[in-house]
């Protein structure tokens, strides 16, 4: 048992150092912070020089489906309106989620330096300490669509779903 835990952490030691050294060798312009040997921006922001607002993108009316794998789908079809939070910049506000529901989800920037990575942090629905909603996904700029992979717990029920939102014009 002892010697499986210290191969757990030579392991553990092993691949974090793997990350040190793919940066070591890495300069990053100014604002943008190396991670696995590629220099990103910070989260919300995105393009050549770091200056442009990545969550802007996303803002807009959107016909969302729900396909899930594990639980019933509580809704088949929706449509949601998502915003800007104006007290966190890099932070979308996906009101009318499930049709009944305000969830936050904070955009980061890809290996492109892209603001197309969507991470729903793990939040009560509705204000119920019962219920759950955790995730991520991506936005797909060319195809305005937006696909989220969530987990919840609603009505007594553990749900793992797909939820694809197509941007409305």
């Amino acid at each position: 048992m002892r010697i499986s835990a210290l191969i757990f952490l030579f392991l553990i030691s092993l691949i974090s150092s793997c990350d040190r050294r793919s940066c070591e060798s890495v300069t990053c312009p100014a604002g943008r912070t190396c991670i696995n040997g590629n220099c990103v921006c910070p989260s919300g922001l995105e393009g050549p020089n770091c200056d442009q607002d990545a969550t802007r993108k996303f803002i807009g009316n959107y016909q969302a489906s729900e396909n899930c794998l594990s639980g019933t789908a509580l809704v088949g079809t929706y449509f949601p309106f998502i915003s800007v939070n104006p007290n966190r910049p890099s932070e979308i506000i996906i009101n009318n989620f499930l049709a009944q529901f305000t969830i936050y989800a904070q955009i980061q920037t890809d290996n492109n330096n892209q603001g197309t990575i969507v991470v729903i942090p793990n939040q009560n629905l509705g204000g119920s300490s019962g219920s759950y909603v955790t995730g991520q996904g991506n936005f797909d700029v060319a195809n305005n669509r937006m696909t989220l992979n969530l987990e919840y717990y609603i009505n007594f029920e553990n749900k793992a779903c797909t939820h694809t939102f197509f941007k409305q014009p």
